[in-house]
């Protein structure tokens, strides 16, 4: 997952897509980096804002996940998430997830995508 593609405002290591899909392996911590956009390549200043991500099993699931999010160049938009490995570990089958920024009253949906979970042969 080392090249990353722009994908509507947002960088991260996935293919290029409407969506970013992610994909959980076993019990294996999840960790990805992104990067967001303002608009074409200039990057959104996220200095100042909350950044959240959150993983449901669907979008009408009334549990779910909290990324970690850690701040890496808020000036630049970059941060990284991540899923400790007792999260992916308790994963099955789909899911979805999504990534915003709040700043007071103002807030930005910066990328969407599912999940597939894949059960590690090895055990």
């Amino acid at each position: 997952h080392s090249v990353a593609h722009q994908l509507e405002g947002f960088l991260m290591p996935f293919p290029q897509s409407s969506e970013a899909p992610i994909e959980v392996y076993g019990d294996e911590p999840l960790s990805f980096d992104v990067q967001a956009f303002s608009e074409g390549t200039t990057p959104l200043n996220l200095t100042g804002w909350t950044v959240t991500a959150k993983w449901r099993r669907s979008r009408d699931s009334e549990t779910f996940e909290s990324f970690t999010v850690t701040p890496t160049n808020l000036t630049l938009g970059q941060v990284t998430l991540s899923l400790p490995s007792s999260v992916t570990g308790a994963m099955t089958g789909s899911g979805v997830w999504d990534l915003r920024a709040q700043n007071g009253s103002d807030i930005k949906f910066l990328a969407q995508g599912t999940t597939a979970y894949q059960r590690a042969v090895t055990r």
